[in-house]
């Protein structure tokens, strides 16, 4: 059983790697790099992140809001989901300026 796994194993390394032995003799492999600048990069990264604070923080309104709502009258949930919303408000307003910030130093270079 072993030697066919081995078998499969090799078949599937020869089958990735076979074009790009091919291309190699070509020189054309270093040519599909990109010519990116760093404050791109940074800027596409600060972006990526930036996207993925909003959507948490849109969850986390969402969830105080279910517990806001869902509180019965219940001082701890309200205060629970009040600190929440809190939290989430802060976080994203951070993330913004962050991103203002970075904006700021981009541009003054």
């Amino acid at each position: 059983m072993k030697n066919f796994f081995d078998k499969i194993y090799l078949a599937i390394t020869a089958n990735l790697l076979l074009p790009m032995i091919a291309r190699a003799d070509t020189g054309d492999i270093a040519t599909d790099i990109p010519d990116v600048e760093l404050d791109e990069v940074i800027d596409k990264i600060i972006g990526y992140f930036l996207g993925a604070v909003i959507i948490a923080a849109v969850f986390m309104m969402i969830w105080a809001g279910f517990t806001f709502a869902t509180a019965g009258g219940e001082q701890e949930k309200i205060t629970k989901a009040k600190k929440t919303m809190f939290g989430a408000i802060i976080g994203l307003v951070v993330a913004l300026l962050a991103r203002a910030i970075v904006e700021l130093a981009i541009g003054a270079i």
